[in-house]
């Protein structure tokens, strides 16, 4: 995230929490079909409203209704959150009970009942009993990653919300991708980031804490599987209008980031969404593109000074090409349950199926 003056540190202080719910199924489908998932997380999740794509793609492949409820502020890591989420859930819910000497509550200044009231909604029943999540998608920052916050962060938010029939995902997102830098420099950069996600697979299925599987998203990864397959820019796959409209805006440096080099366009947020459904469910996502249907503007549910009102060039762009988005689903189960790892355009070439 990028530093911001008082008005932006003021906003990365305003937490999301959202309940995006959608259908795939009739209104009398059966309750035992319901699939419920959170997702905790900064912008990196929520633009492009990750979460919901991620949903729909579930939904369209298992049958199933799914709910998808998040937990997001811009700016926040792991260990950040399992401060409030430590808060909430040891005073069951009452706000009155906190004791400010407590580490979790480190952050009082902007943590008030207003705050921890909405963490209570996410977080726990009417009874003041943790919620029960099938699936509980954690994210990191995506760069910066220090190993001990992330491993502290993750094993102390899945020891205040997991259960034994909880699925936990860790989602490790892309680094920072800027065609002016040596693409295999900040490979290297998202392979530590993926070893340290690694780290705490291992740690978490040591950890003797309860949870039914725990399984790791490389995004990251599968974003540099894609710059190293088809290059920064999709010029090539657009009509002579659509590529008018790209080059016109300025505003892309490829076609899964937008300007800032790290937040995901649409096209970005569906391979993090394809990759976390390729992560749990071991398969590609390739058979739900059909039903897919692209969002034309994208909202931003929580105030961040950054983010853009609407995503021109993927409006227009590939986003609405389903062969595309079958390649993306392809990159995705290939690199997270193939051994997909580009290091060079050579070896993208030769991989089998990808052109």
């Amino acid at each position: 995230m990028r530093k911001s003056g008082k008005l932006g540190i003021l906003a990365e202080m305003i937490i999301l929490t959202a309940i995006l719910l959608f259908t795939a199924l009739p209104a009398s489908a059966k309750a035992d079909k319901a699939v419920s998932c959170l997702f905790i997380g900064n912008s990196v999740s929520y633009y492009n409203n990750m979460p919901e794509m991620y949903g729909k793609i579930v939904s369209e492949a298992t049958g199933k209704n799914v709910t998808v409820t998040t937990l997001m502020a811009a700016g926040k890591q792991l260990h950040d959150f399992s401060f409030n989420v430590g808060a909430v859930v040891h005073s069951k819910g009452n706000f009155r009970k906190l004791n400010k000497n407590e580490l979790y509550y480190m952050d009082r200044s902007t943590f008030n009942k207003k705050l921890f009231n909405a963490y209570k909604k996410v977080l726990l029943d009417k009874n003041g009993k943790v919620r029960h999540y099938d699936y509980i998608i954690l994210q990191d920052h995506g760069r910066q990653h220090s190993y001990e916050y992330s491993r502290l962060g993750a094993l102390n938010l899945v020891r205040l919300l997991a259960d034994k029939e909880t699925t936990v995902v860790l989602f490790m997102p892309n680094y920072h991708v800027t065609p002016e830098k040596d693409l295999d420099i900040q490979k290297k950069r998202q392979n530590k980031d993926d070893k340290i996600a690694g780290r705490i697979v291992k740690d978490l299925k040591s950890s003797g804490l309860k949870y039914k599987a725990v399984a790791a998203a490389y995004s990251g990864k599968a974003f540099f599987n894609y710059f190293y397959a088809y290059g920064f820019h999709y010029a090539s796959r657009l009509s002579p209008k659509d590529y008018k409209l790209y080059k016109d805006s300025g505003e892309y440096l490829s076609d899964l980031v937008v300007d800032d080099e790290m937040h995901s366009t649409q096209l970005g947020a569906y391979l993090h969404a394809a990759t976390i459904y390729s992560a749990v469910y071991k398969k590609s996502a390739a058979d739900t593109v059909k039903a897919y249907q692209a969002e034309t503007t994208f909202k931003v549910p929580v105030l961040h000074r950054y983010a853009k009102g609407r995503n021109y060039a993927m409006e227009n762009g590939p986003f609405r090409n389903k062969k595309i988005l079958k390649k993306i689903c392809y990159i995705a189960d290939q690199t997270q349950n193939k051994g997909m790892d580009f290091t060079s355009r050579g070896q993208a070439k030769q991989w089998n199926g990808l052109r």
